[in-house]
């Protein structure tokens, strides 16, 4: 662990995207602060697609550097699908920026195969998924706890432990920056 105290901030208030990012940031620095704040309006209600994932990432992270000044690094999260054939999946992009350097990197979690149901709900009413899912399923308030995947794998996997494996990828550039600074 590194001996430095770290003000992160992260432009979310779901309480999962602060836990990742927490638990993430004190696993290298002592001392870690993390401040939450409101993400832009200007975001996908739900991303779809790779960039559009990706795009809303990197603007919740330089949204959360313009709200929080002296921020050492700046968070983005941001969950959304991406089809692949036939098939609907759902995935995290978190981005880090380095707002001293301007350097960002990106990482992205597992990703898990949505139900056909779900997604015709997404799409057929043109709601988020966690509309979506308290339609099927008839839970409420999922994103902000175990999400889909806790109710689809039974526990087994959280939407945090994908959001701080999200945080882990998108860290890696900052933890071996020699390999890519050109």
């Amino acid at each position: 662990m590194l001996g430095l105290e770290m003000l992160i901030a992260i432009a979310s208030l779901n309480p999962v995207k602060v836990e990742a990012t927490m638990a993430v940031f004190s696993d290298i620095y002592d001392g870690v602060e993390v401040v939450r704040v409101p993400p832009p309006r200007d975001l996908a209600v739900q991303p779809v697609g790779f960039e559009e994932i990706v795009e809303d990432s990197k603007l919740r992270a330089r949204s959360a550097c313009e709200q929080v000044e002296n921020a050492d690094f700046c968070i983005g999260i941001e969950s959304g699908l991406e089809q692949v054939g036939d098939d609907w999946f759902v995935f995290t992009c978190a981005s880090v920026l380095e707002p001293g350097s301007g350097m960002m990197s990106h990482g992205f979690g597992p990703a898990y195969q949505l139900p056909n149901a779900v997604v015709d709900i997404i799409f057929g009413e043109h709601v988020e998924m966690e509309m979506a899912m308290d339609e099927a399923y008839g839970v409420k308030g999922l994103g902000e706890r175990e999400g889909a995947v806790g109710l689809f794998s039974r526990g087994l996997v959280t939407r945090r432990e994908l959001t701080v494996e999200a945080l882990k990828m998108a860290l890696i550039p900052f933890l071996s920056s020699r390999a890519y600074i050109p």
